[in-house]
């Protein structure tokens, strides 16, 4: 069997690692990989001083170098957008914050993108042909990735669509610590759908929906964690500082000098000493100044008591929920003002900032959505909790959000592309692609609103049972200051529950190799 992966930075650690497990049971004779963010692989390759040697490599930011000496052709882009298209290729610039946006687009509001048209164009054109030929050389059995964020990455999904060649990506559902392997990038997985189909329609009780119980009665009485979610700053650890300031200067000086020398030309790396001096100087001030001009505005949590009101949820940009499933729907303002000439006239829209945003818009993006008539403001500080349950609908662009006003039995609209939750009966939710649509669908969920517990059930149930619960974020991708951070390293054994699902949904995807596969796992896991 041959497998392609396709990495961004520390995702390669664990893809290889992933890899080095499954590699016997599985039995791969040819591995590629697709990597992205040169200066991580540059410290990969120095504890994998053999990795290009035995492996197929392409590198996404040698793509971006030779399409600067690219003679563009239009031609080309468009035999491809007619074969791999859907329809058109924009989806793979638009999903890439550092090709479609600004350089600082992580650090502020950075919109003016880091290539022209034109510049783009060639890095699809080359991108492109040695996408086309890596597949065509590798012969992949089946591709396995995490979310597609790289413009490289989403050109596999299209091409991989394009030649039928299974595709899995690896993504957390933000039910307790549960990841899955799904098969497309939009909706339900089809084998999650598959198991809660059967749950429905065979009123089928086991350990899963047993596990699902438990956790809706959990979360119903509290707020809603998950793995890997990212601690608002009053609940995060407190490091104290190793350097002194010279010391602090001096790091700075080598790591600007180094970004300069090797990594300037890698677009998926932003100016190392500007983005620092953004996320360490500028936003902790922004943020204070918008808390003094602001707080006062700020609706009080106990005035929601006596309010009918809409609850929208702004999102932390750049991110994957509005570059890829809610595309329609990227400018926030707008969004703000669709909805709020949408509901019915006498209802507020309360609007809260992502806590992981704070800072990142200026003062005036504030002013433009108070300046909307039935748009109030609610503290960034505030739990989401009470704002959901008390409201009398939640509209999200297909976020967390909308799964949790769903366990506290309230309306929900999500805006965008369909998420898995999106599967759940129309009573409880409802997914609007196009905002011409909106006013409609609102009015027709308030008037036929209806909980369903079952469902409810068997969606977390099916999940449950489709996925593994792992600790992803704080365990496999070191990420800090992260919900469920045990503080113990136990990597190795997380990285064996991955390869056995990987090894499980390998064999559910690839059809051909499910004896061999079943045989394989059998004799090296047991």
């Amino acid at each position: 069997m041959n497998i392609l992966f396709g990495t961004q930075a520390v995702g390669l650690k664990v893809l290889y690692d992933l890899y080095k497990k499954i590699e016997k049971p599985v039995s791969i004779d040819r591995a590629a990989f697709y990597v992205a963010h040169s200066m991580y692989y540059e410290r990969f390759l120095k504890e994998h001083p053999d990795f290009e040697s035995n492996h197929t490599i392409v590198k996404e930011w040698q793509i971006v170098a030779k399409s600067k000496k690219q003679c563009l052709d239009v031609n080309i882009i468009k035999r491809y957008e007619n074969e791999i298209g859907d329809p058109t290729l924009w989806d793979a610039v638009v999903c890439d914050r550092r090709l479609y946006l600004g350089r600082l687009c992580k650090a502020k509001q950075d919109y003016k993108p880091a290539f022209d048209h034109s510049g783009m164009l060639k890095i699809l054109q080359v991108a492109l042909e040695r996408l086309d030929s890596l597949l065509d050389d590798v012969k992949p059995d089946i591709v396995l990735s995490l979310d597609p964020v790289t413009f490289g990455d989403y050109l596999l999904y299209l091409f991989c669509k394009a030649k039928n060649i299974p595709m899995l990506f690896l993504r957390t559902t933000k039910i307790n610590k549960y990841v899955e392997f799904n098969e497309d990038i939009f909706g339900c997985s089809p084998h999650i759908l598959k198991y809660f189909e059967e749950y429905e329609t065979e009123g089928r009780l086991d350990k899963w929906t047993e596990h699902a119980r438990e956790y809706l009665e959990e979360v119903s009485k509290s707020d809603i964690r998950y793995e890997g979610m990212i601690l608002i700053p009053s609940k995060r650890k407190k490091t104290k500082a190793k350097r002194n300031l010279v010391q602090t200067i001096i790091s700075a000086v080598k790591t600007e000098w180094k970004y300069l020398s090797k990594y300037r030309t890698d677009h998926a790396i932003p100016p190392i000493l500007t983005s620092a001096f953004y996320r360490k100087v500028i936003l902790p001030l922004k943020s204070k100044y918008h808390k003094l001009k602001y707080s006062k505005i700020y609706i009080p949590e106990k005035q929601l008591n006596s309010m009918d009101y809409a609850f929208y949820p702004l999102q932390s940009e750049p991110e994957i929920s509005s570059m890829i499933w809610g595309k329609p729907y990227m400018n926030h303002i707008e969004n703000v003002r669709t909805i709020a000439r949408s509901l019915p006239v006498w209802m507020k829209l309360v609007v809260k900032e992502h806590p992981r945003a704070l800072g990142y818009r200026s003062a005036g993006y504030y002013k433009k959505l108070l300046q909307i008539p039935n748009v109030v403001l609610a503290d960034p500080g505030m739990e989401v909790r009470p704002i959901i349950q008390k409201a009398k609908m939640v509209i999200s662009i297909a976020t967390f959000v909308s799964f949790e006003a769903m366990i506290y039995k309230i309306p929900t609209v999500m805006l965008g592309g369909p998420r898995p939750f999106s599967i759940l009966p129309g009573t409880m939710v409802r997914y609007v692609h196009s905002p011409n649509d909106l006013a409609k669908e609102i009015s027709n969920l308030m008037d036929n609103y209806e909980y369903k517990k079952k469902s409810m059930v068997n969606y977390i149930a099916a999940t449950m049972k489709g996925s593994v619960a792992i600790d992803y974020f704080t365990e496999l991708l070191k990420k800090e200051q992260r919900h469920g951070d045990l503080g113990i390293d136990h990597y190795d054994e997380e990285i064996g529950k991955l390869a056995d699902y990987a090894i499980e949904r390998i064999n559910q995807c690839v059809g051909s190799s499910k004896e061999i596969i079943n045989a394989q796992a059998e004799r090296f896991f047991g």
